[in-house]
């Protein structure tokens, strides 16, 4: 699900850690081989900021 997610964005591992300001690219490995699990917040997080989530979207601030 997670790989599939960043795949839908287009992002590479290392753009998808970096939209959630993460500084390690493993940890993104880690969450898609299923080594880690990702905390459910990081995920919303990157569902929103990919225009992913199911129910809910970003608005630009004024």
């Amino acid at each position: 699900m997670i790989r599939a997610a960043r795949a839908a964005a287009g992002d590479t591992q290392a753009q998808a850690i970096q939209r959630l300001h993460r500084d390690r690219r493993m940890t993104w490995d880690d969450w898609e081989s299923g080594r880690r699990v990702m905390e459910p917040a990081l995920w919303e997080l990157y569902l929103l900021k990919t225009g992913q989530h199911p129910t809910h979207r970003l608005v630009a601030g004024e």
